[in-house]
C-alpha cells in the first residue's frame, strides 16, 4: 500500500512541478552519491536511496537518545508543505496554487470518494459533512429518578404512618396496663 500511495507522490509532484523531477531531485542532493542506474530487477537509483534512508532511520531509533523536539515543520509530509506553501500564496494574492491543490482534492474525491482525505482536505472542497450527532434516549433515566423520588416519598409517608401507629399502641398498652 505504501509503494503505491509513494508511486502516487512521486507522479503528483513530477506532474506539478517545475524543475527536474523529484527522483532527479533526490539523487542530486541525497548524502549518498549514487548514479542513476537500472538493477535486474528493474528498480533504479531512487528505490536504492530510499531503502538505505531507510536503513539510516532505522538505526538511528535504535541508537537515539532523548533529544528536544524538533519544530513541527521539520516533520511535515511533502503534500502538507504544497498545501502549505498554496496557502501563504494565496494570503498573497497568488491563488493559482491553491486552485491546483484543489483541483487535485477533487480529482482523488471523484476516483476514491475522499476515503484518504482528511477532514480539512474535504472541507477545502466543500465536501465535509458534519457527522450525525449521537441521540440519547433519556426518557428511562427520568423515570427512573422519579421513580426512585416517588418511592422515596412513600417511604417517608409510610414511615410516618408506622410512627402514629406505633404511638397509639403505646398510648393502648399504658392505658390497658
Amino acid at each position: 500500500m505504501e509503494d503505491k500511495i509513494t508511486k502516487h507522490i512521486v507522479d503528483t509532484l513530477n506532474k506539478y512541478e517545475d524543475g527536474p523531477d523529484i527522483e532527479q531531485q533526490v539523487i542530486n542532493y541525497s548524502p549518498v552519491k549514487v548514479t542513476p542506474k537500472r538493477t535486474a530487477k528493474g528498480k533504479n537509483a531512487f528505490d536504492e536511496i530510499v531503502k538505505q534512508d531507510e536503513k539510516e532511520y532505522k538505526a538511528y531509533q535504535k541508537n537515539k537518545k532523548i533529544l528536544p523536539k524538533k519544530d513541527n515543520k521539520d516533520n511535515m509530509s511533502l503534500w502538507d508543505m504544497m498545501k502549505e506553501s498554496a496557502r501563504m500564496d494565496a494570503k498573497k494574492g497568488d491563488h493559482s496554487g491553491m486552485r491546483q491543490i484543489k483541483k487535485t482534492l477533487h480529482d482523488d474525491y471523484k476516483r476514491s470518494g475522499g476515503k484518504w482525505m482528511s477532514d480539512e482536505e474535504k472541507k477545502m472542497i466543500g465536501k465535509h459533512t458534519l457527522p450525525e450527532p449521537i441521540k440519547l434516549n433519556l426518557e428511562p433515566i427520568t423515570k427512573g429518578r422519579l421513580l426512585l423520588e416517588e418511592m422515596e416519598a412513600d417511604n417517608k409517608r409510610l414511615e410516618e404512618q408506622r410512627k402514629k401507629i406505633f404511638k397509639k399502641n403505646k398510648v393502648m398498652k399504658i392505658l390497658v396496663a
